[in-house]
């Protein structure tokens, strides 16, 4: 895929969640049930980014267990970023696009998460790099986690819309049981180890790793 698609696509998936975003996040209030099982692989962490953090819901979440903990959510939705930063407005909310804006990130952090955000990248080439380049934020001893939705029977890419609205759609792709194994084999490399795999939300695979 050129350059020009991947830039058209993630512009497509940035329309949808400007034209959706108050629906959206209103349901989105909750936590997800696959994070109870997540947090039991972290015995305690000081720091967080949160990738495509969205109405920062992951934050209140953390922030029971780490009421003290220092988070970074990463969004470029406004409207979602405005009701993270009304609701929790001592905590960092950035407009950083996941994609282009990693060079801004100058920290490394005790967990780095990545939740409904791994089927928006575009291009096999784009999700190697992405995928890579976030073990440069994880402190030794840290953990990464990552979910990968699936919404298909099939893998591939597809164009998904919202309540059958025939005017937003998004970019998604669903990722193969070989592509998850690439992915698990190349962190592995890169010296994560894999500390907890499994599914949970009835279509949300989870990826844990320990950084040695």
């Amino acid at each position: 895929m050129d350059d020009k698609r991947i830039k058209q696509i993630i512009n497509l998936n940035k329309k949808f969640y400007q034209q959706i975003g108050k629906d959206f996040s209103g349901k989105r209030q909750y936590p997800w049930k696959g994070w109870a099982r997540i947090i039991k692989n972290f015995s305690d962490i000081k720091s967080v980014l949160d990738l495509g953090c969205g109405n920062g819901r992951f934050y209140q979440f953390i922030s029971k267990k780490y009421p003290n903990i220092e988070y970074v959510g990463m969004d470029t939705n406004n409207d979602l970023l405005d009701e993270a930063g009304e609701k929790y407005g001592n905590e960092k909310f950035l407009n950083l696009d996941i994609f282009s804006d990693f060079k801004e990130i100058k920290d490394r952090y005790d967990l780095v998460v990545g939740f409904g955000v791994t089927h928006h990248i575009p291009d096999e080439n784009l999700r190697n790099k992405w995928f890579l380049e976030l073990v440069n934020f994880i402190n030794p001893d840290g953990f990464l986690v990552l979910s990968f939705w699936e919404f298909e029977k099939e893998p591939g890419d597809y164009l998904v819309s919202w309540d059958n609205r025939k005017d937003t759609k998004r970019f998604c792709h669903q990722y193969s049981k070989s592509e998850i194994k690439e992915i698990i084999k190349e962190y592995e490399k890169a010296n994560l180890k894999l500390l907890d795999q499994f599914k949970d939300d009835n279509t949300n695979e989870y990826l844990v790793f320990g950084k040695l």
